[in-house]
């Protein structure tokens, strides 16, 4: 079964630690970020939503949201090539605020498929439970799966399988605990990033029979 092109949807690079947002003014990443210093840098703040959330400044299409307990990193287009300006973004953050503490870098990627074109995604959501449920009293909504597995000594996989009224969403947490910042330009070098979308699509390929359109 192919997962449609367009739904790797979403990916970024989270940061956990004890950044300064004040830091990220669009002047200072304009100087110190950007590519080509000529073009602009915006910021945009989100006041409808209920929940607070940081600002987002963007820059060379890639937005960063700064806050006090992460920094994240995503692009305005989903692309390898984007993807690999997230973390030269991120290894060019970490230079310059080297004296930040952390704790913890994940790659997050997310992707979609339609469940009724797949006989394995609905025998995962086929619950023994259903038949004792009364569907009358109880009707379904959305249901969701979490795993968790262990890749090496400080590094997993969270992994959260979504059923939704018309696609199944899944959500890749490739988590790593940080000692100390040094460690993070050892996770992000070269092209890990995009590494770790192959092993995302590996798994759905090997494990649920979906593939990527070319």
């Amino acid at each position: 079964m192919k997962i449609p092109s367009d739904s790797s949807e979403a990916f970024n690079i989270a940061v956990v630690g004890a950044w300064n947002p004040a830091i990220f003014s669009p002047q200072w990443v304009k100087e110190n970020i950007a590519d080509d210093q000529s073009k602009d840098v915006f910021m945009a703040f989100a006041f409808a939503n209920a929940v607070p959330m940081p600002p987002r400044v963007t820059v060379d299409n890639i937005n960063i949201y700064p806050s006090n307990q992460s920094l994240s990193l995503d692009c305005a287009l989903y692309s390898d090539e984007h993807a690999l300006t997230c973390t030269k973004k991120i290894r060019k953050i970490c230079e310059l605020l080297s004296h930040t503490p952390v704790s913890a870098i994940g790659f997050n990627f997310r992707f979609h498929a339609k469940i009724e074109e797949s006989d394995v995604l609905t025998d995962l959501f086929t619950f023994a439970d259903i038949a004792k449920i009364d569907a009358k009293k109880y009707s379904p909504g959305p249901s969701s799966v979490k795993r968790n597995f262990q890749l090496g000594n400080s590094e997993f996989l969270n992994l959260a399988i979504e059923y939704l009224p018309e696609y199944v969403r899944f959500e890749f947490n490739f988590h790593s605990d940080l000692k100390s910042m040094t460690e993070i330009f050892d996770r992000v070098a070269g092209e890990k990033f995009l590494e770790k979308k192959a092993q995302a699509l590996e798994f759905l390929n090997s494990v649920y029979e979906l593939q990527l359109e070319e």
